[in-house]
């Protein structure tokens, strides 16, 4: 890319369409000494793997900051042997010349094998350490940390609360409430996740998240 060529992007405008964290991603899938073109489709598809990190993240985050039982459960060794295999994985890589495509690959593959046990009752030591794990593999890469810490209390609630009203509408039947909830909620940036027994919700890497 140049100006002369009349090819070049700013990093404004780039900032403008896409998630930062998306951008920390999408460069991290490339190891730092193979050349990287800016590609629109590309840093979508690191948006797509941003929205899964932050999907899975959230689910034992949110379990850890609204209380839970101290007591040990069945899975807590399973889980143990998770994030230490991930770790060393993770380590590996970024010794390894900082191989982050290898590295990012071991934090996907942590996230899709943990995310099971969200719903498993686990005990508080181990849903802490997942979430330790996550919060260290995404501060290295700079990312699962905006969706967080944008969000306070107040905006917390007032988005729990929404869902709850949709829910409540979904019960009734009042579909077009419940549809006009989801996307007022998908402007704002946030999607909605419903499974058989509840909505869990967290902030899209996408700028535009209802179309």
């Amino acid at each position: 890319m140049g100006k002369s060529m009349g090819n070049f992007i700013t990093i404004r405008e780039i900032l403008q369409r896409h998630d930062p964290e998306a951008l920390r991603l999408y460069y991290a899938m490339s190891h730092y000494r193979s050349p990287l073109e800016f590609d629109e489709t590309n840093v979508a598809q690191a948006e797509q793997v941003l929205n899964k990190l932050r999907s899975s993240y959230s689910v034992f985050r949110k379990t850890l900051d609204g209380g839970m039982k101290s007591d040990d459960s069945p899975a807590d060794s399973q889980v143990e042997k998770l994030v230490a295999e991930a770790s060393k994985e993770f380590s590996e890589a970024m010794d390894d010349d900082f191989n982050t495509p290898r590295a990012l690959a071991a934090l996907i593959g942590f996230a899709r094998d943990i995310e099971p046990y969200g719903s498993k009752g686990l005990g508080r030591r181990s849903v802490a350490r997942v979430v330790k794990a996550f919060d260290y593999f995404g501060g290295v890469f700079g990312i699962l940390q905006s969706a967080e810490t944008r969000r306070d209390d107040i905006v917390d609630g007032l988005i729990t609360e929404l869902v709850e009203l949709r829910n409540e509408a979904r019960k009734r039947s009042d579909w077009k409430t419940a549809d006009e909830i989801r996307k007022k909620l998908a402007d704002l940036g946030v999607v909605l996740e419903d499974s058989s027994t509840s909505t869990r919700w967290y902030v899209s890497a996408s700028r535009n998240t209802s179309s």
